[in-house]
């Protein structure tokens, strides 16, 4: 019994060692799918926080992001009133990693648009990233068709 204390308490202190180092919620640790393969996915916006992390009302408002696994991306919004769509904005290019994969900058380089965003939680159930600047959240939902 004595030699199954030791080494019980020294593989829970190192996992408590190195699962507190990481800096951002990728989801389970344990996960088999690369952080590129649960990023690559249809995402629909479900909800915006602001920089004090409170809900935005945006209701009427949709988003959508495709991440693809060749490094592209598209991003739309569109308004709705009175059952009525209406396209906001629609922009396309290169995504990329950046700070050992923290960080998700997204690249259009015909209207010179780098946004960056700071990845809080990467799941293949769930993205949330806050914009750099802004300090605003976008949790991300899959898109299901």
């Amino acid at each position: 019994m004595k030699r199954l204390i030791f080494p019980s308490f020294s593989a829970l202190f190192m996992l408590l060692v190195f699962n507190s180092c990481n800096k951002v919620d990728f989801g389970a640790n344990a996960s088999i799918l690369s952080k590129k393969s649960r990023l690559c996915n249809d995402w629909l916006l479900f909800q915006i926080s602001d920089a004090s992390g409170n809900p935005i009302d945006s209701i009427g408002y949709s988003e959508n992001l495709v991440i693809k696994r060749d490094g592209t991306f598209e991003k739309t919004s569109s308004l709705f009133q009175n059952s009525i769509s209406t396209n906001l904005s629609s922009i396309s290019g290169l995504w990329r990693f950046a700070f050992e994969k923290e960080s998700l900058v997204l690249m259009n380089v015909t209207r010179n648009i780098n946004i960056e965003y700071d990845i809080v939680r990467l799941s293949n159930t769930e993205l949330i990233i806050q914009d750099e600047k802004t300090k605003m959240s976008y949790h991300y939902l899959p898109n299901e068709k």
